[in-house]
């Protein structure tokens, strides 16, 4: 994993590996997804075997679905390890998808801008003390 920050303009760029196994973990859940939601001819809704959505829906979409699925929630965690407060949706760019290889991506998010105040008490303007006391009786108080 590899973290740059750039101060100019606030934005921090991660790229990241997302390892086979949690890939296929994530393709898994993708496909049982697939399956209670697709309906095929032949089948009821939720019952079709794997293989019968897989031709469906092809092998390269249930990859995408199962990488952005990873990426979605592997990519709070990079942040949170990081311990970087982004404050907008990041731009994630994926790279080839497969069950060969780990899955890079690269996330580029704003951050908060760092912003320095001045010493606020050689700015701050001096009030003179007050000249006499404000003082009433009981008279005064009641009336």
């Amino acid at each position: 994993m590899k973290v740059t920050k750039n101060p100019k303009t606030s934005e921090v760029e991660v790229s990241a590996d997302i390892p086979l196994e949690i890939v296929a973990s994530y393709r898994e859940r993708a496909l049982a997804k697939l399956t209670s939601s697709l309906e095929i001819d032949g089948f009821r809704k939720g019952k079709a075997p794997k293989e019968h959505i897989l031709k469906h829906v092809g092998e390269a979409a249930l990859l995408n679905e199962a990488a952005e699925r990873a990426i979605s929630e592997e990519l709070p965690k990079v942040f949170a390890s990081e311990n970087l407060l982004v404050i907008d949706t990041p731009q994630v760019t994926i790279g080839p998808v497969s069950l060969e290889k780990p899955l890079h991506f690269t996330a580029k998010a704003p951050l908060p801008p760092s912003v320095e105040l001045p010493n606020y008490t050689k700015i701050a303007k001096k009030h003179p003390a007050p000249k006499t006391a404000f003082t009433a009786t009981e008279e005064e108080i009641l009336d």
